[in-house]
């Protein structure tokens, strides 16, 4: 295993789950100094008030090069608890009051909104999400202007709830 060059062994953790990746690098002392520089972590759920956001900031910082998907759950704006804008975006039971704009042109593939806690319609800075293929929106109302500029949009599915 010592033989594999470290490139192979990033290779390798394409395919494996989380729990897989973890139980990998735990077998080999040459994989899991390999592991240390990038992480092997695909998915990081930050869940208010279940988790510690410096455990969370901890888990990002050792994985922050494989990262593919961010869960932020039950939290006010979930955007501003985002260290970075990974492919996948999950914002579940969030409070959005202010527009989803990450300020800069993002490479996020796609975005999940289940179950907005509030009556807002929701505003998204669609110009800053040019790689979007995938919305999936359940909440109470969406601002679908500008959303042309997503040129790959290849899937939106929308499910409005009814106010109160």
């Amino acid at each position: 295993m010592n033989s594999l060059c470290e490139d192979l062994i990033c290779s390798i953790y394409q395919f494996c789950d989380t729990k897989t990746s973890y139980k990998l690098s735990m077998c080999n002392k040459y994989i899991y100094e390999c592991t240390k520089k990038g992480g092997f972590a695909r998915y990081l759920c930050y869940d208010y008030p279940k988790c510690d956001y410096n455990i969370f900031m901890k888990r990002y910082l050792r994985h922050h090069k494989s990262i593919e998907t961010f869960v932020i759950r039950c939290t006010n704006n979930p955007f501003y608890w985002l260290p970075m804008w990974s492919r996948r975006i999950h914002f579940e039971y969030c409070t959005i009051r202010d527009p989803i704009n990450p300020k800069r042109v993002v490479e996020t593939e796609s975005i999940t909104i289940l179950t907005v806690m509030h009556h807002w319609k929701i505003t998204i800075a669609w110009e800053n999400f040019p790689n979007l293929q995938e919305l999936t929106v359940k909440g109470y109302a969406l601002n679908f202007e500008g959303i042309e500029k997503c040129t790959k949009l290849k899937n939106v599915i929308y499910v409005p709830l009814e106010g109160p």
